[in-house]
């Protein structure tokens, strides 16, 4: 299916290493076979330990509510993360 989103992103910088990454989303709206109206959000710190290696621990969650010919169901689901990165700059 084909699902309008609205989005926003964050990135808060409390140093040269460190900063905390945050989005939010909420979409469908009940627009063709999408859901009625799904929603999340991410927050994640990403800490650089080395000039070009970070690690991000990180939590997600989301929300979504379909009805249909056989009922209404909610789907929700929370998850933790954990990221490795390497820049390449």
């Amino acid at each position: 299916w084909v699902e309008p989103t609205v989005m926003t992103r964050a990135e808060f910088l409390f140093n040269q290493r460190t900063k905390l990454v945050t989005n939010v989303y909420a979409g469908g709206f009940g627009v063709g076979n999408a859901p009625n109206f799904s929603w999340g959000g991410y927050a994640g710190l990403d800490w650089r330990f080395f000039p070009n290696v970070s690690i991000r621990p990180s939590y997600q969650f989301a929300s979504t509510d379909w009805d249909g010919e056989l009922g209404s169901i909610t789907l929700q689901t929370q998850s933790v993360w954990l990221g490795f990165s390497v820049y390449f700059e």
